[in-house]
């Protein structure tokens, strides 16, 4: 963040200084720089993890048209996620055990990641759930 800070120079009166920060300009300098971080930050995730994104993105879209309703409250949701957790390490060990393709565990791991998607979405309308 810069340290710039952008004074206005209109008319003022003789007990003001020309050189006094105008509030609504270093407003927006402040969130200007915000948002060139925050820029910078989604730039360097979507560089990084892009194509995993897309996949998961994906993901919750084929889980929402296959389950179109999911839960609102803390246990629903824990419930949901710990079923595809399961699934996941029964991908996982039917391919360490008995050789399944490493696709089923990718697959199994995305479902996992649209869970936890949809219930982001869904807590972050309702922090408290509906417990």
């Amino acid at each position: 963040m810069s340290d710039t800070i952008i004074y206005s120079f209109l008319p003022f009166s003789s007990h003001e200084s020309p050189l006094t920060p105008d509030p609504l300009l270093t407003d927006l300098q402040r969130r200007n720089s915000e948002l060139v971080e925050e820029n910078q930050l989604l730039r360097a995730v979507i560089e990084r993890y892009g194509t995993s994104v897309a996949v998961l993105i994906q993901a919750t879209g084929e889980a929402v048209a296959k389950h179109p309703t999911f839960p609102k409250h803390h246990e629903g949701i824990a419930s949901r996620l710990g079923e595809e957790v399961m699934e996941f390490f029964q991908a996982v060990n039917d391919h360490c055990e008995d050789g399944a393709p490493a696709e089923d565990v990718w697959k199994e791991l995305t479902h996992v990641g649209a869970v936890v998607l949809r219930a982001l979405n869904v807590l972050e309308s309702s922090p408290q759930g509906n417990t």
